[in-house]
C-alpha cells in the first residue's frame, strides 16, 4: 500500500509492505527481503535527491534544485513501513 500526499511545503509517501501481499517474490524486492532476512527495528535515513524542475541541464542539475529528503521507518519481521518526506522544488 502505498499513499502520496502533496502539500504546499513538500511530497509525503507513506509504504506499508507485508509478506502477504498479491504478487511474484521474484518481482517484489520488498516482499523477496522479507522472505531472506528476519529484521525488527526503527530506521531513518536522510539524502539528496535532483528535484523536478525542467530545463536545460546545467540547470536541472544545479545546486539550488536538488531536494533534501527523509525517511523514518519501522521493520517488523512480517511487515516494513516507512514514511518518506522530502521539500518542495520549483517545478512542483
Amino acid at each position: 500500500m502505498i499513499k502520496k500526499f502533496k502539500t504546499r511545503w513538500g511530497k509525503i509517501n507513506f509504504v506499508l509492505r507485508h509478506i502477504w501481499e498479491k504478487g511474484d517474490w521474484v518481482e517484489n524486492y520488498e516482499k523477496y527481503q522479507m522472505r531472506k532476512e528476519i529484521r525488527l527495528g526503527v530506521w531513518v535515513r536522510t539524502y539528496i535527491a535532483v528535484g523536478n524542475k525542467k530545463g536545460p541541464v546545467k540547470v536541472v542539475f544545479s545546486k539550488n534544485n536538488h531536494v533534501r529528503g527523509y525517511m523514518i521507518g519501522l521493520d517488523l519481521i512480517v511487515c516494513k513501513m516507512w514514511v518518506d518526506i522530502s521539500g518542495p522544488t520549483f517545478g512542483m
